[in-house]
């Protein structure tokens, strides 16, 4: 939505794998995941009813956009940084979660680029998310999050360089959000779908840090 969307005049590099009403999803997962160039994870647990529904693969080039941020190359000069995402969407036929895994510092180009947009169908009741996230400590891994009237956004970035970001629109308990991102896998090497997958040892509870 808003600023996120992708718009052909202002990408460079444009790469999207969706897979069709006869693909199998956690299948094309699979296959993206051996096509990203960093580690890609997944929910090891997930709420009642849900199930994955939708994987791209997008490498954005926001070269005309000078706020996506630059690189130089080996004369000095800028150049784009090229944002890799890999998006994972879940459902239960009414309620939808993504699921984002991006390198930390392109998970930070995007989270910039969206933390102050508003939710698009109510933007009088739906302000931009909080600049600064509250730090939650669960089962031994931080999860950094923002919440409003709509949207529930929660992140950890203790996972080989890479970061993940759930986003929820508060159609659920934060605790099934919470749970969601504190149990994530490496997609082709996990555990069972519905098993917690091991964390290191921590209280067990939620807390504030």
């Amino acid at each position: 939505t808003g600023m996120w969307d992708p718009d052909p005049a202002d990408l460079h590099v444009m790469q999207v794998t969706q897979p069709d009403a006869t693909s199998d999803p956690e299948r094309t997962l699979v296959e993206l995941a051996r096509k990203a160039d960093f580690p890609v994870y997944q929910p090891g647990w997930l709420p009642p009813g849900f199930v994955l529904v939708r994987t791209t693969f997008d490498v954005r080039d926001a070269a005309t956009n000078p706020a996506v941020g630059t690189t130089t190359n080996l004369e000095g000069e800028p150049r784009a940084a090229p944002v890799r995402l890999l998006s994972q969407l879940y459902s239960d036929g009414l309620a939808l979660i993504s699921v984002g895994v991006a390198l930390r510092r392109d998970m930070d180009i995007i989270e910039r680029l969206t933390q102050g947009m508003t939710e698009m169908d109510s933007p009088t009741s739906c302000p931009g998310l909080p600049i600064e996230p509250r730090d939650i400590l669960h089962q031994g891994a931080v999860v950094r999050m923002r919440t409003d009237a709509c949207r529930t956004v929660m992140r950890r970035d203790d996972l080989d360089g890479v970061s993940v970001t759930i986003i929820g629109r508060n159609e659920i308990p934060n605790d099934e959000y919470l749970k969601m991102v504190s149990n994530l896998e490496r997609v082709g090497q996990g555990a069972k779908k519905g098993t917690p997958a091991p964390r290191p040892g921590g209280d067990g509870g939620a807390k504030d840090r």
